[in-house]
């Protein structure tokens, strides 16, 4: 008796132990298919054959895979000759073109040749149901969609021959039947010089009843035509732009001022690409001058910033030049939208931030003279913009040797009103700057640290150790790193007698180790722990205050 416990740890995954599982409740003999050698999909057909008392040794094989099997078992369901399809060589959808054929008692020995495909077969099936003569077509030369093609010509009954050629691709046969049905002199198009596009162009004029002799040409392509047959529609002259010279864009675009009546001659010549051709149409439709601009030097970008201006009523001589890009055209457009002029410091060196910030000046009311000069870079223009718009006196750090951060740094002191002398110089980087300033605004003496041979973090502990008011003159030398100052100022600060440590120069884990009490022999006054978080917070503290800075103040 057969028990599905005696399948467990077979090998088998958890569909195929169902369709044992099936196969044994329905009394069958399972041991037909229970093998590792099938898969789930060919277990269930092989059981549903069983099922329904076919021979399933005829497809019970794994080379049949479970779509080729299910066809070979749908035939013998149905009790047509499978031998005629029973063979690996032949893939499901060929399995079910032949056997629907046997169904409806065709001759499918026509197809039942594996070197046509599925869809080939059901083109030849569906012939042989209309009873056509599909020896025209029955031949692998023919893709699938070209004997649909030829199919669908005979069963109109036209004369297939003009386009049942391989050298016709299905496309092309479909203008050339849609020709047939409608009457009309295929002769003209039904070449295979003509791609599929162009022929539809030639049909759709015929039927339209156009010359088309004036596009039916290889030379037009199908953009071409369409443009030439759209303009015949409208009984437009088409003999302006009926030229290949004329790319289909450039077509349109002379076609679209014909039909509003608008001088074409002014834009129809193919100096001009199609972009361009557009910006000279809408001027003219707008009624605008555009002599100004209908000139192929410009680009179709810059024609585009100089049409926006005229219609706007702006002056565009400010910046109607070749020799600007179409972003900076845009920059001098939108100032003078606001009533500034930049043009008068304009330099061909500017990029367009630089316009920018001269443009934002302008807008502010302040000399922008000080500071359009291509010798700064936007961002250093943007500090000086920002100091003459706060009022302080910006010929401190209008200066290219400084950078845009140290120019930050110099207009921020002034605007807090300390004595910013004490860093305007530019050995100090932008950092040192900081820490000298903040100095200044904490009112401690900057002159105990304000030397370039500190770095930014040295400058910073020397700083913090005068707000807490301790003797720095134990750290303040630049033999100690800001880690040893860190570790002599956090002493200084709990009370501990670090002057050793100066003397000694440890390094900074023996500082640290000495600071923490950690060494033998050494009696700490406060706690690791504590002084440690204390740490913690102040760098997390001074990270934030640093990151605060910047440049929205």
């Amino acid at each position: 008796m057969q028990t599905i416990s005696s399948y467990k740890n077979k090998g088998f995954n958890h569909q195929e132990m169902i369709e044992i599982e099936l196969g044994i409740e329905h009394g069958i003999d399972v041991t037909v298919y229970a093998d590792p050698k099938y898969y789930s999909h060919q277990m269930s057909e092989i059981r549903q054959g069983l099922e329904k008392g076919l021979d399933v040794s005829i497809y019970a094989d794994p080379n049949y895979d479970g779509s080729q099997m299910f066809e070979i078992r749908q035939g013998l369901e149905k009790g047509l000759d499978v031998s005629i399809y029973v063979d690996p060589k032949y893939y499901n959808h060929q399995m079910s073109e032949i056997r629907e054929g046997l169904e409806k008692g065709l001759d499918v020995t026509v197809y039942t040749d594996p070197k046509y495909h599925g869809h080939q077969m059901s083109e030849i099936r569906q012939g042989l149901e209309e009873g056509l003569d599909v020896s025209i077509y029955a031949d692998p030369k023919y893709d699938g969609y070209q004997m649909s093609e030829i199919r669908q010509g005979l069963e109109e009954g036209l004369d297939i021959t003009v386009y049942a050629d391989p050298k016709y691709d299905s496309y092309q046969m479909s203008n050339i039947r849609q020709g047939l049905e409608e009457g009309l002199d295929i002769s003209i198009y039904a070449d295979p010089k003509y791609d599929n596009r162009q022929m539809s162009n030639i049909r759709q004029g015929l039927e339209e009843g156009l010359d088309v002799t004036v596009y039916a040409d290889p030379k037009y392509d199908s953009y071409q035509m369409s443009g030439i047959r759209k303009g015949l529609e409208k009984g437009l002259d088409v003999s302006i732009y009926a030229d290949p010279k004329y790319d289909g864009s450039q077509m349109f675009e002379i076609r679209q001022g014909l039909e509003e009546g608008l001088d074409v001659s002014i834009y129809a010549d193919p100096k001009y690409d199609g972009n361009q051709m557009w910006v000279i149409r809408d001027g003219l439709e707008e009624g605008l001058d555009v002599s100004i601009y209908a000139d192929s030097k410009y680009d179709y970008e810059q024609m585009r910033e100089i049409f926006q201006g005229l219609r706007e009523g702006l002056d565009v001589t400010a910046y109607a030049d070749s020799q600007y890009t179409s972003i900076r055209m845009s920059e001098i457009r939108e100032s003078l939208e606001k009533g500034v002029d930049v043009s008068p410091y304009i330099d061909p060196r500017h990029d367009i931030r630089q316009i920018s910030e001269i443009r934002e000046g302008l807008e502010a009311g302040v000399d922008v003279s000080i500071y359009a000069d291509p010798k700064y870079d936007y961002e250093q223009m943007c500090e000086i913009r920002e100091g003459l718009e706060a009022g302080v006196d910006v010929s401190i750090y209008a200066d290219p040797k400084y950078d845009y951060e140290q120019m930050q740094e110099i207009f921020l002191g002034l605007r807090e009103g300390v004595d910013v002398t004490a860093y305007v110089n530019p050995k100090y980087d932008y950092e040192q700057m900081y820490e000298i300033r903040e100095g200044l605004e904490k009112g401690v003496d900057v002159t105990v640290y304000s030397d370039p041979e500190y770095d930014y973090k040295q400058m910073r502990e020397i700083r913090k150790g005068l707000e807490k008011g301790v003797d720095v003159t134990a750290y303040v030398n630049p033999k100690y790193d800001y880690k040893q100052m860190r570790e002599i100022r956090f002493c200084l600060e709990n009370g501990l007698d670090v002057p050793e440590y100066a003397i000694s120069k440890p390094n900074y884990d023996e500082m640290q180790k000495k600071c923490l009490g950690l060494e033998e022999g050494n009696n700490s006054v406060y706690t690791a722990e504590p002084v440690e978080n204390a740490k913690k917070k102040e760098a997390d503290s001074e990270e934030n205050i640093r990151y605060r800075r910047g440049r929205s103040r």
